[in-house]
């Protein structure tokens, strides 16, 4: 089955999700007339221009527009054809089986961070901290060295460099995470940090900025690397002034998937991309708390997703309004709500006891109970 990303005018908006309600799907516009012609149901506009789409019976229309799937086939952007194989190969995408999730942690070596700045500023620290997550299941150790709280200014690539080369030495020569097979990813928005810390020995560039470097998505395809793409506007310094959505769903989906695209233009393995919503970047406590309860969507995407919602303020006022150190057991429900959804990495501060819970999440949601 071809996957989303491989169909003609991918780069096209109104890409396909589940929007939950009785069976609808967001699709691409299309007339009326063309819905019934190839057996849709028609549900109206949505904010976003996009429109809620239906098969009368997703059997007999996966029987009739199985052929649009074919990557030879004649299937013209926005014709009916195209219509329903945006429609089939997200369906498919959505319903593929889901391995385990895998725990990332998080270790900050900056002093300014939301929830955690400057404990990790000694060599000590850090390795404590790393061997201790990945005692307790972490499989990736994200490493940044630039705050991207709300209101952070950029550091420089030097500082960041002084910071992050020498911890990535001095993981890659601890025995305890040698024997663990511990992956390093790069939290960073610079290409020239991303290609640094990838020869260093680092194997995956987490960019929330999704590419506003022009030069990160060639720095990720040369050295082969793993590449996550997360969801934000404008930078941490004014992404809290950017908020407005038509269309929430649609708008972040688009908008990240348009980024993907050109990452793979600049020759990215589509297998090797990851997408992150960003929850808490350019939205409201309320907006991340929407993406938070359909982060199941991402799955429509065909790519791999990662989401973190570790200590964030979505979920702040279900807890009294706790500072962020007091929100670990929120945290934990994040997690399985994560988990549950498919969720293929999940980004944590901490997994002790946390972890428990999303893979109970995860084995529950994923046993076929038939």
């Amino acid at each position: 089955m071809i996957a989303p990303w491989a169909l003609a005018g991918y780069e096209l908006p109104h890409h396909s999700f589940p929007l939950g309600v009785d069976g609808w799907w967001r699709g691409p516009k299309i007339a009326r007339a063309d819905c019934d012609a190839i057996g849709l149901q028609h549900g109206g506009e949505l904010p976003d221009g996009s429109q809620r789409l239906r098969p009368l019976d997703w059997l007999k229309f996966e029987q009739l527009h199985a052929p649009h799937l074919d990557a030879n086939a004649d299937c013209t952007p926005n014709s009916p054809g195209w219509v329903a194989a945006r429609l089939l190969s997200a369906r498919h995408a959505f319903a593929a089986p889901r391995p385990a999730p895998t725990w990332m942690a998080i270790l900050n070596l900056t002093p300014d961070s939301f929830s955690d700045g400057g404990k990790l500023a000694s060599e000590s620290d850090l390795i404590r901290t790393a061997i201790n997550s990945v005692q307790h299941g972490a499989k990736w150790l994200d490493l940044g060295a630039e705050s991207t709280r709300p209101g952070a200014k950029p550091v420089s690539n030097e500082t960041q460099l002084s910071k992050l080369l020498p911890a990535i030495e001095l993981l890659l020569a601890c025995p305890e995470l040698t024997v663990a097979r511990i992956k390093i990813s790069i939290d960073t928005q610079s290409a020239v940090v991303a290609k640094a810390c990838l020869g260093a020995g680092a194997n995956m560039i987490n960019d929330v900025s999704a590419l506003s470097d022009p030069e990160m998505a060639q720095v990720a395809a040369a050295a082969n690397a793993k590449l996550t793409i997360m969801h934000m506007r404008g930078t941490p310094a004014d992404m809290q002034e950017r908020t407005q959505y038509d269309f929430l769903l649609g708008d972040v989906f688009d908008e990240l998937l348009l980024r993907a695209h050109r990452a793979m233009i600049s020759g990215v393995s589509p297998k090797r991309l990851f997408l992150d919503p960003g929850i808490g970047f350019s939205k409201t406590a309320e907006q991340s708390q929407r993406l938070m309860g359909q982060l199941h969507i991402w799955r429509a995407s065909g790519f791999q997703s990662l989401a973190g919602p570790s200590r964030k303020s979505f979920m702040a006022p279900f807890l009294n309004n706790a500072e962020p150190n007091q929100r670990d057991l929120g945290t934990a429900g994040a997690a399985a709500l994560c988990a549950s959804a498919g969720v293929d990495v999940i980004r944590l501060h901490t997994g002790e006891k946390i972890w428990d819970a999303a893979k109970v999440a995860w084995g529950c949601t994923s046993t076929n109970l038939e």
